[in-house]
């Protein structure tokens, strides 16, 4: 409710939302959930995908966002987590790689 009423408002001075992912450091909905949402709504959004909570098996946000429609993506790096451990699988050469082989099987 929050993102659509942001979105309603902001809509008339932008042009394009920056979802940011996971920028409090706790769980929380996907960026590319909520770009697509925003992308409902008739507006341009660009998915931030960090590569800190992610590891090449679980970027599986691709396929979801392939379901979504969400074509758009900043992919960042991510400082090191307060708590825990990051993964190390990715980064964001290897999430743009990924992201062009996904993008040329959908062509096939």
């Amino acid at each position: 409710m929050r993102v659509r009423h942001q979105t309603g408002v902001l809509s008339t001075i932008a042009t394009r939302f920056l979802i940011p992912d996971n920028h409090i450091g706790r769980a929380t909905v996907s960026s590319v959930a909520v770009a697509h949402e925003v992308a409902k709504m008739g507006c341009r959004a660009v998915a931030c995908v960090n590569a800190r909570d992610r590891n090449l098996l679980g970027f599986r946000d691709l396929l979801t966002a392939a379901s979504y429609g969400v074509e758009e993506f900043l992919f960042v790096y991510g400082d090191r987590p307060e708590t825990g451990r990051r993964s190390d699988d990715l980064t964001v050469r290897s999430m743009i790689q990924s992201a062009r082989e996904s993008a040329e099987e959908q062509d096939r």
